[in-house]
C-alpha cells in the first residue's frame, strides 16, 4: 500500500511543486498530505505501470442547501439555493440547469410562480427578483422593498395581488411585482417569515419573533392570533417558519423548534399537532387532497388525519436534513435538503436528482504549486482547492461573470482567468481578481503562458504581453487567416494558433508559418502542441509532425460514437502522450496510436476538459461529476520504481 501511495502522490505531488522526499522509508513527509485522502476512498486503485490513472476529487460542489422550491405553470421545477442562485429542471427532465443570468444576490430564501409564467425570487439581502423567460434571466423587481431579506412570496390568484414577507414586514404589489408598498399596520414585528392565504381571503403571516398575525382586508390592518402557541415546555413559540392552509380552511403553522400547530377557527385558537414527529424543527409544509406533509431536520413526515398523527416517509432518503418542501400538482413530492433535491417516486422510494445541481460542468482547469487547483465552469463561476481536491470553495470576488472560458498560470506563478468579457489577474494581497484589459479588445476565447509572454485569443484577434508589463499588444496574423479559435504552446515556447482557415506557428523574431488545415471540415475545435502539433474535431485527432506528409488522422480508432471535447499533451520521452476528454471518459495514446481508456475506479462519465502539468499531474473536468486528478505512468518516466 505504501508503494502505491507513493506512486500516486509523488506524481501529483511533484507536479504541485513538492519534492520526492515524501517516500523515504522514514516517513511520508508533507508532500503526501494533500493527496493522501484519495487512497482512503472506497474502491481506491493504485496507479498502474504503463497506464494513466484518474481519481475523483470531492468537488467542486455547487448548490448544497436548497432553501426554496416552486412549480411553474408548465411543470418546470425551480430550486433556490443558499449561495449558488436559481436552478431549473424542465418537466420530465432529470437534469438541473443554472440560470444564465441569475439574481445578483445568489443566496435564495423564497420562490413563487404565477399562472402567467412569471417567477419571483426572494433573496437574503438583495431584495426581490423576477424572471419572465422560465428562469433563464432575472431582473430586480423590488421597487419599494429595496435590498431587504425576502423570506416569503405569495400570489393571490383572485385579485392578482402579490405579497412579500420581508425583513421590514409585509409588502404588497398590484402591478405584477414592479412596485411595492408596505402593508404593516398592526404588525409588531420586523421579520415576516411566512405567508399564507385562506379560502375566505384571510391573509396570514408568521413572524420571526412575534408569532402569528392575520388580516381580513388584504394587509391593510393586522391582528395577532397567538392563543395556544405554546411548545411542549410551556414556552410561547414565536418563530413561525412556514404556513399552509388546506381547502377547508384549517391552518398549519410550522415553528422553529416547537413543531406543528393547527387552527380550525382562522387562527383564533391553536393546538400542537406533533404526535409521531421525531424532530420539531419544521422547515416545510405541504397540503394535498387527503394528506399533510411536514419537512423537518429529520426527514419528511405525512399525516392522513389532519395532523393528528405523523408517520415518517423518509426511509431511503439520501439526506434527511430538509430545508424546503414542494408537492406538485400531480402529487410528486420534492424535498430540498442541505445537499440537493430528493424526489419521492409513486412507489414511495426516494432518489436524488443532482445532475447539474450538485456538481457543476467543469470547462477549464489549472494547477499552481503555491495556490492549489483551480476549476472554471460554464455557468457557476470559479472554484479553488487548497488541499488537492479534498475540499473546494468558490473564488469569484471581482469577477462579474459566472462563465469562465480560460485559466492559466504564468512562469512567475501569476494566475489569470478569462470570461466572455474580461481577462482577470489574481491579486493575492486582496484575495480577489482584478481586470487586465489595457490594450485588449474583443471577447476573450483562450489564454496560454510562455516563459516570457502571455498570449490571449479574442474575437478581435491575437494579443500578447510580456510578463510584468500591463498593456496588451495586437499581433498581426495576416488578413486571410480569419478569426482565432484556439491557442497552444510548444515546449520551445512557439505559439500555435488555430484560426477559422488554418493553423499557424510563430517564434520570437520569426514570421508566421502556415501548417495548412487538418481537414476540409470547418469544425476543428482546438489545438495542442508537443513534439508534434495536434488538432481535433469532435470525432478525430490529427497530427502534424513537421514532415512533408502534413496532417494525418491519428484518432480513428477511438470507439464509434465517442465525441472528443478536448485534447492535452504530456511529456512522453521520445514521443508525446495524448489525453482526450470525451463523451465516454478520458482516453490516452502514444502520439495518437492505439487509444486506451484511463484506469481508475469510477464510472464512464462525460468529460469536458483535460489539462496537464508539466511533470505528470493530470486534471480532468467532467460534465456532472466534478474534477478528477490523475497520474501519467504511460511515459518512460519512473517514480521510485513505478514506471
Amino acid at each position: 500500500m505504501r508503494t502505491r501511495l507513493c506512486g500516486l502522490v509523488v506524481a501529483v505531488g511533484v507536479a504541485m511543486g513538492g519534492q520526492p522526499q515524501g517516500c523515504e522509508q522514514t516517513g511520508k513527509g508533507k508532500m503526501l498530505e494533500p493527496f493522501e485522502y484519495l487512497t482512503r476512498e472506497q474502491g481506491y486503485q493504485a496507479p498502474v505501470s504503463g497506464d494513466v490513472t484518474l481519481y475523483q476529487t470531492n468537488g467542486p460542489v455547487t448548490a448544497g442547501s436548497v432553501q426554496a422550491l416552486a412549480e411553474g405553470a408548465d411543470g418546470t421545477i425551480y430550486a433556490g439555493t443558499f449561495g449558488d442562485g436559481v436552478y431549473i429542471k424542465r418537466r420530465d427532465a432529470d437534469v438541473w440547469t443554472p440560470a444564465e443570468q441569475g439574481p445578483t444576490d445568489r443566496f435564495l430564501m423564497s420562490l413563487m410562480t404565477t399562472p402567467e409564467g412569471a417567477v419571483f425570487a426572494g433573496t437574503i439581502q438583495g431584495g426581490m427578483f423576477r424572471s419572465d423567460d422560465g428562469g433563464r434571466h432575472w431582473v430586480a423587481s423590488g421597487e419599494g422593498i429595496g435590498p431587504e431579506q425576502v423570506a416569503a412570496i405569495l400570489h393571490d390568484s383572485r385579485s392578482g395581488t402579490l405579497y412579500a414577507g420581508t425583513g421590514s414586514g409585509v409588502f404588497k404589489s398590484a402591478d405584477r411585482g414592479r412596485r411595492w408598498a408596505t402593508a404593516n399596520k398592526g404588525l409588531e414585528v420586523i421579520l415576516a417569515r411566512s405567508l399564507a392565504l385562506g379560502p375566505d381571503g384571510t391573509l396570514y403571516t408568521g413572524t420571526g419573533g412575534n408569532g402569528l398575525f392575520a388580516s381580513a382586508d388584504q394587509g391593510a390592518k393586522w391582528r395577532p392570533i397567538n392563543e395556544g402557541l405554546f411548545d411542549e415546555r410551556g414556552l410561547r413559540e414565536n418563530f413561525i417558519r412556514v404556513l399552509a392552509v388546506d381547502g377547508a380552511g384549517a391552518i398549519y403553522a410550522g415553528s422553529f423548534g416547537g413543531g406543528v400547530f393547527k387552527s380550525l377557527d382562522q387562527g383564533r385558537h391553536w393546538i400542537p399537532a406533533n404526535e409521531g414527529l421525531t424532530n420539531l424543527s419544521i422547515r416545510g409544509l405541504a397540503v394535498g387532497p387527503d394528506d399533510v406533509y411536514a419537512g423537518t431536520g429529520d426527514g419528511v413526515f405525512r399525516s392522513v388525519d389532519g395532523g393528528g398523527r405523523w408517520d415518517s416517509i423518509s426511509e431511503g432518503m439520501p439526506n434527511t436534513n430538509v430545508q424546503s418542501l414542494l408537492l406538485t400538482r400531480d402529487g410528486t413530492m420534492y424535498a430540498g435538503t442541505s445537499g440537493g433535491v430528493a424526489v419521492r417516486e409513486a412507489n414511495g422510494k426516494w432518489r436524488t436528482i443532482d445532475r447539474g445541481l450538485l456538481f457543476p460542468g467543469v470547462s477549464v482547469l489549472a494547477a499552481d504549486a503555491r495556490r492549489g487547483l483551480f476549476a472554471g465552469t460554464r455557468s457557476n463561476g470559479l472554484y479553488r482547492s487548497k488541499d488537492g481536491g479534498q475540499s473546494w470553495g468558490p473564488f469569484n470576488d471581482g469577477i462579474d461573470s459566472r462563465t469562465i472560458r480560460a485559466l492559466v498560470v504564468d512562469s512567475q506563478g501569476v494566475q489569470y482567468a478569462a470570461t466572455p468579457d474580461v481577462i482577470y489577474r489574481a491579486d493575492w494581497t486582496k484575495s480577489r481578481w482584478v481586470p487586465e484589459t489595457e490594450g485588449l479588445s474583443g471577447s476573450p476565447i483562450a489564454l496560454v503562458a510562455g516563459p516570457n509572454h502571455l498570449y490571449a485569443a479574442t474575437s478581435a484577434g491575437l494579443f500578447v504581453r510580456a510578463l510584468g508589463v500591463s498593456a496588451w499588444t495586437a499581433m498581426n496574423l495576416g488578413s486571410t487567416s480569419g478569426p482565432v479559435r484556439d491557442l497552444a504552446l510548444t515546449p520551445e515556447a512557439r505559439i500555435v494558433v488555430l484560426t477559422a482557415r488554418e493553423v499557424l506557428t510563430h517564434g520570437d523574431g520569426d514570421r508566421w508559418t502556415s501548417l495548412g488545415v487538418p481537414t476540409a471540415s470547418p469544425d476543428v475545435l482546438g489545438v495542442a502542441a508537443g513534439r508534434s502539433v495536434y488538432a481535433w474535431t469532435d470525432r478525430t485527432v490529427f497530427r502534424h509532425s513537421g514532415s512533408s506528409k502534413g496532417w494525418e488522422a491519428v484518432g480513428t480508432d477511438l470507439p464509434r460514437g465517442v465525441v472528443i471535447r478536448e485534447l492535452a499533451r504530456d511529456e512522453g520521452g521520445r514521443e508525446d502522450v495524448l489525453l482526450a476528454a470525451t463523451s465516454a471518459g478520458v482516453w490516452w495514446s502514444h502520439a495518437g496510436r492505439e487509444w486506451r481508456p484511463t484506469h481508475g475506479a469510477f464510472p464512464v462519465v462525460p468529460f469536458e476538459t483535460i489539462a496537464v502539468a508539466d511533470t505528470g499531474l493530470i486534471m480532468a473536468g467532467s460534465h456532472e461529476h466534478g474534477v478528477f486528478v490523475g497520474v501519467n505512468l504511460a511515459a518512460t518516466r519512473s517514480f521510485f520504481g513505478l514506471r
